[in-house]
């Protein structure tokens, strides 16, 4: 159906035209249309009946009932809508009472809804930082237990900013030895704190180097989001000299043998591809005695500080064995020499002499050569050197026998025998 505003409604003309199809289901009254407008008034109460008119005009067809509406005045009302503080993030939210001088309920919107919401109570809920708009509305009717009716009011809005929470980040303060990992880079939050259940992401990060030294720690990635400022303290990481331990492993060897490789063992390991330079060394000295292992030359590149432990070389003495040769006299014979054998010396080194003690069942223990007839024992002792010394041995005396008879000593001679031809 089309409206036609400048004909009247009345007998004989018919405002609305129907283009085609269907029987109008509804019908709408305009009062500003033409024949209408005058009765306009409040209280006035107006009686219609729909009538149907072919367009020809010769056929009418008038509805049974007549309907009516009696007109109301509606009174104008102003909505009440105070600013709104700014806030931070995670602050409360701010509370708001607008009112419209109606006493009718207000109703509530967030044109803002990603940075704020609001519920039919008026309750704000605060999502993110940035500016949140709030609107009031007040539309209008039959004021609740009363017959008076009021116009929409004139939407209210107020906006307020929710500003980035300060917190401050303090990076830990980490140390290393040289050519170990990284420990991990940790931080505190030292001033502030996060809302709810709000997370750091990221990470920090430290300057690049493994050298001995301090690098920075920064904050890289590590960010609470944008609902924040943060203040970063910052801190080193300190790279140390690390410690390296080497232990000299005690030595031994025999009097005049070759020294032994001098070895050490270290602890912990070195960094990949770092190794030792030099040699440890003992103090000088061939004689029995304990020798200094000493650091020597031993070193390690930059990066390292190395504590040395000492161990000794021990030179023990030599099995040196001297052996009484065995003597022998025939009554009317000269005293022997007594001499002996020497077994195990050393280069150079050389017994001068060696005293010799006598003895038998019958005859006590003396320096003295006996001279009766019987079978003595030779016991050298108190071996003098007369190139070394007799501390560098373990010496061990061998015995001979000395045998003295009543025998004489008889020659005998033998006539040579001159050749002769066989036959």
């Amino acid at each position: 159906m089309t409206d036609d505003p400048t004909l009247a409604y009345n007998s004989s003309t018919n405002p609305y035209t129907q283009v085609s199809g269907a029987f109008p289901t509804a019908i709408s009254l305009n009062m500003t249309d033409a024949g209408l407008s005058g009765w306009i008034a409040s209280g006035v109460t107006i009686y219609y009946r729909a009538r149907v008119v072919t367009v020809s005009g010769s056929v009418s067809t008038n509805a049974a009932q007549t309907q009516q509406f009696t007109m109301t005045t509606y009174n104008p009302q102003v909505i009440t809508f105070n600013a709104i503080s700014d806030i931070n993030y995670g602050d409360s939210a701010p509370t708001i009472s607008p009112t419209s001088d109606s006493g009718m309920t207000i109703t509530y919107s967030s044109t803002t809804p990603d940075i704020c919401t609001i519920s039919t109570l008026g309750v704000i809920t605060i999502l993110k930082v940035g500016t949140c708009t709030i609107t009031a509305d007040q539309p209008g009717g039959l004021k609740g237990g009363t017959s008076t009716y009021y116009e929409a009011a004139e939407q209210k809005v107020q906006s307020f900013i929710v500003n980035p929470k300060a917190i401050t980040i303090t990076a830990a303060a980490k140390s290393k030895s040289y050519g170990d990992l990284d420990p991990g880079l940790t931080y505190s939050i030292t001033a502030g704190a996060l809302v709810g259940s709000d997370t750091l992401t990221g990470t920090l990060s430290r300057a690049a180097g493994e050298s001995v030294g301090t690098y920075l720690i920064s904050q890289n990635t590590l960010s609470p989001g944008n609902n924040y400022t943060v203040t970063y303290q910052s801190a080193n990481l300190t790279i140390n000299l690390k410690q390296i331990t080497v232990t000299a492993a005690a030595k031994t060897k025999q009097y005049g043998a070759t020294d032994p490789a001098l070895t050490y063992s270290s602890t912990p390991a070195l960094k990949a591809g770092d190794t030792f330079t030099g040699t440890i060394t003992r103090t000088s000295g061939e004689n029995v005695g304990d020798y200094s292992i000493l650091i020597g030359t031993l070193a390690l590149p930059a990066g390292y500080q190395l504590i040395y432990v000492g161990e000794t070389l021990t030179v023990t003495a030599k099995p040196l064995t001297i052996t009484a040769d065995n003597k022998s006299k025939n009554a009317g014979d000269s005293t022997p020499s007594f001499t002996y054998q020497v077994s195990g010396l050393v280069g150079s080194n050389a017994v001068g002499s060696v005293t010799m003690n006598f003895s038998s069942g019958s005859y006590p223990s003396s320096t003295s050569v006996p001279t009766a007839d019987g079978s003595f024992t030779i016991t050298p002792s108190a071996a003098v050197f007369s190139n070394g010394l007799a501390s560098n041995y373990n010496i061990t005396y061998a015995t001979g026998t000395y045998t003295i008879t009543s025998l004489q000593s008889q020659t005998l001679t033998w006539t040579t025998i001159g050749n002769k031809t066989y036959a």
